[in-house]
């Protein structure tokens, strides 16, 4: 969480932010989807599109949900948060229209940011499919794509911690976590 706090205060050392990782999505790094572009000019980049309205529902309900910052408040992820995330709505969060607006704009920016790259850097599709497999140049994996942090999950983590963890877990729980989430998915049933 140190480094991460250190980006929001415009201080990033992105080497050690991403020591013994192969890749990044979602918050917080998406925020920093230029930077880190720059930072890394051979890494690829999947941008995820999907409906505005259906994403506005998804993160009201979670991570921008009343309940999920009560329970991060004055903690170091309720800091990155706001850092990372709040700040570029300038209190507007709870606005459909402009999240909406702000979620459109945004990903045509990154479109539109990458069209003008010589080599194909950037391949936007829906929530799954193969092309990435494709894109990437890797083989279609024996098991399924991990799905983790999913509305119903953060709504049951939320349920029974009253809130997600204050402080996040480290780099070998995540890789553990969704490694057995991956096994399970891959089981055949009993």
């Amino acid at each position: 969480m140190p480094l991460w706090l250190d980006v929001v205060r415009g201080q990033p050392d992105w080497e050690a932010v991403f020591a013994g990782f192969q890749s990044t999505t979602d918050y917080p790094a998406c925020t920093y989807w230029r930077e880190l572009a720059a930072f890394y000019p051979h890494a690829k980049v999947i941008l995820t599109v999907r409906d505005a309205d259906g994403w506005f529902d998804s993160v009201s309900e979670t991570i921008f949900s009343p309940k999920m910052q009560g329970s991060l408040a004055g903690s170091p992820v309720g800091a990155m948060m706001q850092g990372v995330i709040f700040d570029a709505f300038g209190g507007r969060a709870n606005d459909r229209a402009f999240m909406t607006d702000w979620f459109v704009r945004r990903n045509q920016s990154v479109v539109d940011s990458f069209a003008a790259r010589p080599a194909p850097r950037l391949l936007a599709q829906g929530r799954r499919g193969d092309p990435s497999v494709a894109f990437l140049g890797v083989p279609v994996p024996d098991a399924p794509f991990p799905r983790v942090n999913s509305r119903d999950e953060i709504s049951q983590a939320m349920s029974e911690r009253r809130g997600l963890r204050p402080t996040p877990r480290r780099p070998r729980e995540i890789r553990a976590r969704v490694h057995r989430r991956a096994e399970s998915q891959h089981s055949p049933p009993a």
